[in-house]
């Protein structure tokens, strides 16, 4: 239970619930959904992933999760809001941060080996949103691969859980504009585009779960596959 930086969490105080809820409150969540992750928390690991990294999805999920009882994510790439953490958090966090070392790819991909060796759940963002400034959508940590290679030394299974929090039905153009060049595409926002959009169709929203993929699974059917070939196509 140690407080990794970007762990979810139910520490919220009053202020927060309530905006979580009034923001939050409409989007349909489906039952089903809900009753998939119990059952796959209670044979493996559950590790949710999303195609982008998005603040908004990060929070919606975290109040969801947390709402309906469901398995937490100790461990989430690419954020960081040290800002909605709570004060004991704070007090525990300085403490065990190492200066200089806090942060690097190798600390981060540690850290995730070490949640999911604990049976706990992560939360992987499989890409950055794509603007002018960040041609390269990539995280330098390619953490598919490294739960590939983790289940090859366990034996409980690992489920890669596909999410995603919806509020556009109409699907996005093929060709780019002007506005996605520089606050992402629809499909990978920056938080300026996400943020507005969320604003406009939030009562609308919901969230949509694709079919797990056991990794135990996975490898045992591609047999002595290169496990970077695997990750490509896990991912």
């Amino acid at each position: 239970d140690l407080p990794f930086p970007t762990a979810m969490h139910a520490g919220y105080g009053p202020l927060l619930r309530v905006l979580f809820w009034f923001f939050f409150g409409r989007i349909r969540f489906p039952a089903q959904g809900a009753d998939r992750i119990r059952d796959l928390a209670a044979k493996g690991v559950v590790v949710y992933v999303m195609r982008s990294r998005s603040f908004l999805s990060y929070l919606y999920f975290n109040w969801a999760y947390m709402l309906h009882r469901l398995p937490l994510a100790r461990f989430v790439n690419g954020i960081w809001y040290e800002l909605y953490q709570p004060i004991s958090w704070w007090l525990r966090w300085r403490k065990m941060r190492i200066p200089g070392v806090t942060g690097r790819p190798l600390e981060l991909e540690t850290r995730m080996n070490w949640v999911t060796r604990l049976g706990g759940s992560s939360l992987i963002f499989l890409k950055k949103p794509r603007t002018l400034a960040r041609a390269d959508s990539r995280f330098e940590v390619d953490y598919i691969l490294s739960l590939i290679r983790l289940q090859r030394k366990t034996e409980r299974p690992i489920y890669l859980l596909p999410q995603l929090l919806l509020y556009h039905q109409r699907p996005a153009s093929a060709e780019q504009t002007l506005v996605d060049a520089v606050f992402g595409n629809r499909d990978q926002p920056t938080f300026v585009r996400e943020l507005i959009s969320f604003l406009v169709h939030h009562r609308d929203a919901e969230a949509r779960f694709a079919e797990p993929l056991d990794l135990k699974e996975f490898i045992a059917a591609h047999g002595a596959a290169d496990d970077a070939v695997l990750a490509r196509q896990a991912r």
